[in-house]
C-alpha cells in the first residue's frame, strides 16, 4: 500500500509504545527526530514535544521543512549531539527551525559545531544554541557558522574553539553571509594555543550583517567580542568582553 507524506508530523521521546510510521498524530509520534524527518517532505512541519533528544547523526534540513518545539519554550525541547558531531545543518532557504535548544554539537576539521547554514540558507528563530565546540585546525564557529540564511531572537552561548594555527575564526559565531539579528551572543571562550590569528570569542564577521544584537561576556585570546574583516554591524551592543592579548571588545 502507498502511505502519503503527512503535512504535520510529531516527535515525542516518551512515546516508546505508540510510535508508528508516518508519525502523523501525537499518539503515533516518532521517538527520534531523524525518524520523523525521513517521513517528511517539502511543506511538512515536524512538531517536537518537550524532552531531550540525543542526536546520533547530524540533522540535515535540505527541504522546505519546519522543525519546531511544540510549547514555544526552547529550554524544554533539547536536541543534543553529546560532543560527538554537528547537531544541525541547514541547506534550504525554505527550511525553518524554531523554539528549540541545540546543544553540545562538535565540528572537527569543519565549521559550525551546533549549526551550519550553507549558501542555500535557512531560517532560525527563538532558539538557544549552546555549548558548541569547534575542534582541530579547520574548526570555525563553535556554535554557528553562517554562509547565508537568517538567525533571529535567539541566545547563542558558551561556544568553544580549540585548535592550533590558522585564523579568521569565530568561537561562538562565524558569519560570511546572511543576517544575524535580535540575539544575545555570550560566554564564548577561546581555548586555542594562541597561534591562531584574528579569532573572536564572540563573533567573527567577514560578510553578511550583524544587527540589533548584544555581544557580551565573551573571553578570547586575541579578541573577546567581535573581529570584523567585512560585512556590516548595525545597532549592536558590544561590551564587557575580555581578551588576554589584544582587544577586549574589538
Amino acid at each position: 500500500s502507498v502511505v502519503s507524506c503527512p503535512v504535520d508530523l510529531y516527535v515525542d521521546a516518551a512515546n516508546t509504545a505508540g510510535a508508528a510510521y508516518p508519525y502523523a498524530t501525537p499518539e503515533t509520534a516518532a521517538t527520534k527526530v531523524t525518524d520523523a524527518l525521513s517521513a517528511a517532505t517539502d511543506g511538512s512541519t515536524i512538531h517536537i514535544a518537550d524532552g531531550t533528544y540525543p542526536i546520533s547523526s547530524t540533522i540535515l534540513l535540505n527541504k522546505q521543512i519546519v522543525l519546531e518545539g511544540i510549547g514555544g519554550i526552547p529550554a524544554n525541547v533539547v536536541l543534543t549531539a553529546s560532543n560527538a558531531r554537528r547537531t544541525l545543518w541547514m541547506s534550504n532557504e525554505g527550511a525553518v527551525v524554531r523554539n528549540l535548544t541545540l546543544s553540545n554539537g562538535k565540528s572537527t576539521q569543519s565549521n559550525g559545531g551546533n549549526l551550519k547554514i550553507s549558501q542555500w540558507g535557512g531560517f532560525v528563530s527563538n532558539c538557544v544554541i549552546t555549548a558548541g565546540f569547534g575542534d582541530n585546525y579547520s574548526g570555525n564557529g563553535g556554535n554557528i557558522y553562517m554562509n547565508a540564511g537568517h538567525v533571529t531572537h535567539s541566545v547563542i552561548s558558551d561556544g568553544k574553539l580549540n585548535n592550533t594555527g590558522g585564523g579568521n575564526k569565530g568561537v561562538n559565531v562565524s558569519i560570511s553571509g546572511g543576517l544575524l539579528e535580535h540575539s544575545l551572543i555570550t560566554g564564548g571562550s577561546d581555548a586555542t594555543d594562541g597561534s591562531s590569528t584574528n579569532v573572536a570569542a564572540g563573533v567573527y564577521i567577514s560578510g553578511g550583517t550583524l544587527r540589533n544584537c548584544t555581544i557580551a561576556k565573551n573571553a578570547g585570546l586575541t579578541t573577546g567580542g567581535v573581529f570584523a574583516s567585512g560585512g556590516s554591524i548595525v545597532n549592536t551592543v558590544i561590551a564587557g568582553n575580555t581578551s588576554a592579548n589584544k582587544g577586549g571588545d574589538y
